[in-house]
């Protein structure tokens, strides 16, 4: 069309006849150049999300993913003003606007406080349901719509960051528990085996019950309810168990003193002495 266009404007030349200046042509040539660029951008931008797409959720790179979108981003609003009432260049935009959301919730998702429950609650969040393993891609993420759900998002991982403190509070019970052992002394005349007073033990049994009480106040407990719960029971029965025996020790180091350590009442009350 435009060697035809030239070709008249020579012709009319040489007849000195005056010919239109073709604004239109020149504006269609305009429009495919803007086009084209257009085009060329849209077809780059899907080239790497088709790509990431197929990244394996645990070898997701959201840094170079996410810096890689505002590149895309910043080029987008290089392109020419005209171009911004086109569908296609809003459909570009908001790919690339909802991808750098998505990302920033998929990091949030990176974190190690993830369990499989709260997959689920961002299932039941999202109404979208998916096997999460290790072949889960960045294209099944996608599919959740990440970017309509960050606040959901944020809320899920702010949970589970308190709940893997609960789970690393009950852990650390357990192994102090599961290692802890009374320490005995013999008693001077009868040899029985006395609990010594611990002071590291009492302190230790005091603070793992406030630790449980502070657990049992938290938003977060529903998840650690039962375990607790069961935690607060053992350390109570422990605490009155230990206060009883030390309680009884102490009365029977008494009596023991009066009844043995006393030569008169010994030989008045002989039978006594058997009982210690």
């Amino acid at each position: 069309m435009e060697a035809t266009m030239h070709s008249i404007i020579e012709s009319a030349s040489l007849f000195e006849v005056n010919v239109s200046d073709y604004k239109q042509l020149k504006q269609c040539r305009k429009e495919v150049f803007l086009l084209k660029e257009l085009w060329d951008m849209i077809v780059l931008v899907d080239s790497s999300l088709n790509d990431w797409k197929t990244t394996k959720w645990r070898e997701i790179n959201v840094e170079n993913m996410e810096m890689e979108c505002k590149r895309f981003a910043k080029d987008i609003r290089a392109l020419d003003k005209e171009v911004r009432a086109w569908d296609a260049f809003t459909g570009l935009d908001n790919t690339v606007k909802n991808i750098l959301t998505s990302l920033r919730a998929v990091a949030e998702l990176q974190n190690p406080a993830i369990r499989d429950r709260h997959w689920y609650q961002l299932m039941q969040a999202t109404n979208v349901t998916f096997t999460m393993d290790d072949r889960t891609t960045l294209a099944d993420l996608l599919k959740l719509n990440l970017h309509n759900f960050e606040d959901e998002v944020r809320g899920i991982v702010d949970k589970a960051v308190k709940e893997m403190g609960m789970e690393k509070v009950l852990k650390e019970l357990n192994t102090t528990w599961s290692t802890m052992e009374f320490q005995y002394e013999s008693h001077s005349r009868t040899s029985v085996p006395l609990l010594k007073s611990d002071e590291e033990l009492i302190e230790t049994l005091e603070d793992n019950q406030v630790q449980l009480q502070n657990l049992m106040t938290s938003k977060y407990i529903a998840f650690f309810l039962e375990e607790v719960s069961s935690w607060q029971k053992k350390l109570s029965v422990a605490d009155s168990v230990i206060s009883v025996w030390f309680e009884v020790q102490r009365t029977w180091s008494h009596l023991e003193s009066i009844f043995i350590g006393s030569e008169d009442i010994r030989s008045q009350l002989p039978e006594v002495q058997n009982h210690f």
